[in-house]
């Protein structure tokens, strides 16, 4: 492990959030910001009741989309989405960044606290290279990530076996490691193998081009700027790994800005030259 780490400004306590508080917060949030923002039911576990969300911007081309809560052991990921799903909203309007959020992506793992699917199946799989087949909530995660070109895209996860941080990582090096330096700002970070995959060593804190069938994974082969899986420490307290991750959300969100920012200067640029 390497790097110092701090906890966030804010001192209280953290608690896990009910699923169902998780909703109510996705639908005010959403309801506050309409009608630049839909709240949609792409699927539901087989036998719950328990919705499948997506929240979505109008735009669907060189934005950033986000997915948390894939293992239900790993909170805080749809923690950070979910009760700051207000603030990141509100700062990708500002930026003009088109967003995709996913905050739950395995509700009845979330509502067990369990990595497997209604039905017992693995979740963050079989999304490419076909080592696994997809459980249904999956299945349905992807054919909504279909309709979506993102220039980015995010992945928040947890580890409950590594007492540091890490990354997987595929496409451009330098938002990577800015993503990695933004982590190490609030958890230690892995240097070596990972406890619960030992044939996988991370390297810069990072673990690059993984091919495993991850969902992140999959995106990194659509043509994107970059494909990130971010995993903190479910050892340390919830309110710090909230904070990293939602920091680590609004880096991404700040890079997606800037590289759209260049390419209508460029545009603008070429629009206004006159051919000799």
């Amino acid at each position: 492990m390497t790097g110092a780490f701090a906890k966030p400004a804010c001192a209280c306590v953290l608690s896990r959030p009910t699923f169902d508080d998780l909703v109510g917060e996705v639908r005010h949030a959403v309801r506050g910001f309409a009608p630049a923002y839909s709240l949609d039911v792409i699927g539901r576990a087989p036998g719950g009741r328990e919705p499948l969300l997506r929240v979505t911007s109008r735009g669907r081309k060189n934005g950033l989309v986000v997915v948390a809560g894939f293992h239900g052991e790993e909170p805080a990921g749809p923690t950070a989405l979910g009760l700051h799903l207000h603030h990141l909203l509100g700062r990708a309007l500002r930026l003009r960044v088109p967003l995709a959020i996913f905050p739950v992506a395995n509700p009845s793992g979330y509502l067990r606290q369990a990595r497997d699917s209604a039905e017992g199946q693995l979740t963050n799989a079989g999304f490419a290279h076909h080592f696994d087949r997809p459980c249904l909530e999956s299945a349905a995660l992807k054919r909504s990530l279909e309709r979506y070109d993102p220039t980015v895209f995010l992945d928040l996860h947890e580890d409950d076996k590594s007492a540091a941080g890490y990354l997987y990582s595929f496409g451009d090096e330098a938002l990577a490691s800015r993503v990695v330096q933004t982590l190490r700002s609030f958890v230690p970070i892995l240097a070596g193998p990972i406890p619960r995959s030992p044939e996988l060593v991370v390297v810069d804190g990072q673990v690059r081009n993984h091919c495993d069938g991850s969902v992140e994974d999959w995106m990194s082969h659509r043509g994107g700027f970059a494909s990130l899986a971010t995993e903190t420490p479910t050892a340390l307290p919830l309110e710090l790994r909230v904070a990293a991750q939602l920091r680590v959300v609004d880096e991404c969100l700040e890079a997606v800005a800037r590289l759209r920012s260049t390419l209508r200067s460029r545009r603008s640029r070429l629009s206004g030259s006159v051919p000799e």
